[in-house]
């Protein structure tokens, strides 16, 4: 909720603890909207409470058409 994120985006795809800037945080991923996208969020552990502050980081990598992949 403090992100603002959609129900439907909001299946999570992976989760772990980090430190940012000082600051305790947790990483997870979700599904960034479009086939390919992926949704980085770095929250606090008030985001619990629907802080919006707690949100340090709110990106979406994008990975559809055109997006480079390297190759070996």
């Amino acid at each position: 909720d403090a992100a603002s994120i959609p129900a439907r985006q909001r299946t999570l795809l992976g989760a772990g603890p980090l430190r940012l800037r000082g600051d305790h945080a947790t990483v997870l991923l979700l599904p960034g909207g479009r086939l390919g996208d992926v949704r980085l969020l770095a929250v606090t552990p008030s985001c619990a409470q629907g802080e919006s502050s707690s949100v340090l980081v709110d990106r979406v990598l994008t990975g559809g058409a055109g997006a480079r992949t390297a190759t070996p």
